[in-house]
C-alpha cells in the first residue's frame, strides 16, 4: 500500500469511527444542565441581539469565560438554524481535529501504525468521547491545546521548524480566549529542558530568546483579536457594568479562581483515584505493561516519551495544586497519554492477559445491564413504572438494548478472537444506544422542556410570563417571551422585583422555584408544576402575593 493511500485509509477509519462514537444522535436532544444550556443561551442571544463581544445570560453580562466557544456555537446556529445541532457541533469538530492531530504526530514521531493506534486508543477512552459529545467548551480548548502541542513537538522533536513553533504559540492564544488554561502546551518546554540536558546531541530544535519573544508576541496577538476590541469597547462605554465585566474576566476568572476558588473542592488525590481509573480506560488497565516500557524509554533518553509523559504529568500536577478540581480539567492530557502508550499497544494487546481483560470488562458491563433489565422486568416492575412516570422514559427497554448491544460486541470479539475488539465494540454500542435511544427519550426531562410544556398548558395565549430563581435551561426552553429579574441577583430580591412586575401586569404569571415562594408568594395555592432538576416548580399570580412583601 502506498504511503498516501495508507494515510487516507487510516484517516477515513479514524474519522468514520469518530463520527459513529461522537456524532451518533446529534440533533436529537436539547442542551442539558448544568453547563450546556448556559452556553447555548448565550449563543442564541448573540445571534438575536447582534452583540458578540459581551456575552449575556438573560440580559445579564456573563464574565466567567472568554467568548470563542460561544462564538462558534452562534455561527453554527446562524448557519443551521438549529440550536440542538449548533450546541454540539463545535465539540464534535474539535474531537475529530484532536484525532487527526494525534494520528499525524504519531506517524511522524514513529510510524503510521502507531498514529492509528493512538487515535483508536483515544477514541475508546470514555472521557474523550463524553466531552466531544457535550455542548461545553472543554473539547474545544483540548483541540487548541492539542494544536499547540503539535506545533511545539514539530519544532522540538522534528525540527527545528519555527513556523510550527509560532503555530503552537498562536494555538495557545486561541486556547486562552476559549478557556483560561489554553496556555498549557507551554508546559512541554520544562521536560524539553530536562531532555536537552540529558541528551544534548539528540535535540532537534531548541528555542532561543528571540524565538521565545516572537512566539509570545504571536500568542498575545491571537489573544488580542478578542481582548483589544473588548477593552476599547469597555473604555468607550463608560458603564460600570462593562468595567466590572472586564475586571472579572481578566482577574477573578483566571488566577483568583485557581488559587482561591469558591466551589468544586476535592482532595489532592482526586484525579489519581477517582478520575483516571474510570475515565482513562483502557489506558489505566494497561499500566502494568506500559510503565516498564516508559521507564526503559526514559532511561534510553527517548525524547518523544520524555516530552509526552512530562506534559501529561505536569498537566495533572497543575490542576492537582488547585483546591478546585473537576474531572474534565485533565482532559487535555489524555490525548498525549494515548500517544505515549501507542508504540507498545500492538504488542501489549497481543498478550493473553490483556485479551482476557477486554472480554472481562465487556462481560461485566453486559451482566450489569442484564441484571438491571431483569430486576426491573421481573422482580420490581412497580419501581420501573415509577421511573417511567418520573422521567417519561422506560429504563427497562434501554437496559435490554444495552445488553443486546454488548452481547453482539462480545460475539464479534469472540469470532475475531480479540478481547480488545470486544471492548471497543462494547463502548461503541453504548454510545450508539445512548445517542439514538436513551438521550432522545430522556430529553424532555433532562433539558427542562417538560417543565416549560407543563407551564405552557396552564397559560393563556399571550399571557405574560416571568421567571424567578431560574436556571439557564428554564429560559432557554421557554416557549414564549419570558421576563427575568437577573440571574446572579439573590432570589429574595428577584421575588420583590417580581411582585412589582405582577402589580403592573395583573394577568401575568411567575414561574418560580419552591425556595423562592416565601415570603413574597405564601398566600393561596400556587399551580404545582411538579419536579424538575431536583426542585419543585410553581406558577404564581397576583392572588399569591403577600401584601407585606416589597
Amino acid at each position: 500500500m502506498s504511503v498516501n493511500r495508507q494515510l487516507r485509509t487510516h484517516l477515513l477509519l479514524l474519522l468514520g469511527l469518530g463520527l459513529v462514537y461522537i456524532a451518533t444522535g446529534i440533533g436529537l436532544r436539547d442542551p442539558w444542565p448544568s453547563d450546556e444550556p448556559r452556553f447555548a443561551l448565550i449563543a442564541k442571544d448573540m445571534v438575536e441581539s447582534g452583540e458578540w463581544f459581551f456575552p449575556r445570560r438573560g440580559g445579564e453580562l456573563y464574565p466567567d469565560k472568554p467568548p470563542l466557544f460561544m462564538w462558534a456555537q452562534a455561527i453554527f446556529y446562524q448557519l443551521t438554524g438549529s440550536l440542538r445541532i449548533a450546541a454540539l457541533l463545535p465539540s464534535l469538530l474539535a474531537g475529530l481535529a484532536v484525532l487527526v492531530l494525534i494520528y499525524d504526530m504519531g506517524r511522524r514521531l514513529w510510524n503510521p501504525r502507531v498514529g492509528l493506534a493512538a487515535g483508536l486508543l483515544l477514541l475508546v477512552a470514555p472521557q474523550f468521547v463524553l466531552e466531544a459529545r457535550a455542548g461545553q467548551l472543554d473539547a474545544m480548548v483540548t483541540a487548541w491545546i492539542a494544536l499547540g502541542m503539535y506545533g511545539f513537538l514539530r519544532h522540538l522533536l522534528l525540527g527545528p521548524d519555527r513556523r510550527w513553533l509560532l503555530v503552537g504559540f498562536a494555538a495557545c492564544g486561541f486556547g486562552i480566549i476559549t478557556k483560561g488554561v489554553g496556555f498549557l502546551p507551554l508546559l512541554v518546554f520544562l521536560p524539553f529542558l530536562f531532555y536537552r540536558r540529558r541528551a544534548p546531541d539528540h535535540v532537534a530544535g531548541g528555542t532561543g530568546a528571540r524565538d521565545a519573544l516572537t512566539g509570545v508576541l504571536v500568542m498575545l496577538a491571537a489573544i488580542g483579536l478578542w481582548l483589544i476590541p473588548m477593552l476599547l469597547l469597555v473604555s468607550g462605554a463608560d458603564d460600570p457594568a462593562y468595567a466590572a465585566y472586564r475586571d472579572n474576566i481578566l482577574f477573578k476568572q483566571t488566577g483568583e479562581r485557581y488559587v482561591a476558588p469558591s466551589h468544586h473542592f476535592k482532595p489532592w488525590w482526586y484525579f489519581l483515584v477517582e478520575v483516571i481509573p474510570a475515565l482513562w480506560l483502557p489506558i489505566f488497565l494497561l499500566l502494568p505493561w506500559l510503565v516498564p516500557n516508559w521507564f526503559r524509554a526514559i532511561r534510553e533518553n527517548d525524547g518523544r516519551i520524555i516530552l509526552l509523559l512530562g506534559f501529561v504529568a505536569l498537566t495533572v500536577l497543575f490542576f492537582t495544586l488547585s483546591p478546585a478540581k473537576r474531572g474534565v480539567y485533565i482532559l487535555p492530557a489524555l490525548p498525549w497519554c494515548a500517544l505515549a502508550a501507542a508504540p507498545w499497544l500492538e504488542e501489549i494487546l497481543a498478550r493473553r492477559a490483556v485479551q482476557r481483560i477486554g472480554f472481562i470488562v465487556s462481560g461485566v458491563l453486559g451482566l450489569t445491564a442484564l441484571a438491571g433489565a431483569a430486576f426491573l422486568t421481573w422482580f420490581d416492575p412497580a419501581y420501573a413504572q415509577t421511573l417511567t412516570e418520573r422521567y417519561a422514559f422506560d429504563p427497562t427497554a434501554a437496559l435490554w438494548l444495552f445488553f443486546a448491544g454488548i452481547s453482539l460486541a462480545i460475539i464479534v470479539g469472540i469470532l475475531r478472537r480479540s478481547g480488545p475488539l470486544a471492548y471497543a465494540a462494547t463502548i461503541g454500542s453504548l454510545w450508539i444506544v445512548l445517542g439514538l435511544w436513551v438521550y432522545p427519550r430522556l430529553d424532555a426531562f433532562k433539558s427542562g422542556r417538560a417543565l416549560l410544556e407543563r407551564a405552557e398548558s396552564e397559560l393563556a395565549t399571550g399571557q405574560p410570563l416571568a421567571l424567578v430563581d431560574w436556571k439557564e435551561q428554564t429560559l432557554l426552553q421557554a416557549q414564549r417571551p419570558a421576563v427575568n429579574f437577573g440571574f446572579l441577583v439573590p432570589a429574595e430580591e428577584q421575588s420583590r422585583r417580581a411582585v412589582a412586575w405582577l402589580r403592573q401586569h395583573p394577568n401575568g404569571r411567575i414561574l418560580i422555584r419552591d425556595r423562592s415562594l416565601s415570603p413574597c408568594f405564601n398566600r393561596g395555592e400556587p399551580v404545582d408544576l411538579g419536579t424538575a432538576h431536583r426542585r419543585d416548580w410553581y406558577l404564581v399570580g397576583p392572588d399569591n402575593i403577600n401584601p407585606d412583601c416589597g
